[in-house]
């Protein structure tokens, strides 16, 4: 079952606030943002030793995280759609979108401002 992700001031939140790291800080959906490229996690499933997350970016690329359990990046698999259809079910997902309309939703819920103490 997928893992209820937020958009914290310091990162993407886990479903237990387990804080998405990369290099030991926080995940913010502008981590990886480029002027020609931006990266937006699609979701995240816990696995028996940490978490899945699936990135997708403006330009098609996909790449499937593996993190431990407290959330720190291990390692990464960069792939196209057709390789990441496979992970549809576990995510709960349509990565292909075959069932959305031409403005789908964000899959990541980013709450509205709450001054300097975040979530």
């Amino acid at each position: 079952m997928m893992e209820r992700v937020l958009l914290g001031v310091n990162g993407y939140l886990l479903n237990n606030n387990t804080l998405l790291k990369y290099n030991g800080n926080g995940v913010t959906d502008k981590t990886f943002d480029s002027a020609s490229e931006d990266w937006n996690l699609l979701g995240v499933e816990k696995t028996g030793t940490g978490y899945q997350g699936i990135w997708r970016s403006s330009l098609g690329s996909y790449s499937l995280w593996n993190t431990d359990n407290l959330g720190n990046y291990l390692s990464s698999t960069s792939g196209s759609l057709a390789d990441m259809v496979a992970y549809e079910t576990a995510f709960a997902q349509d990565f292909k979108c075959s069932k959305c309309s031409l403005q789908s939703k964000k899959q990541i819920s980013k709450p509205k401002n709450r001054g300097a103490h975040g979530l």
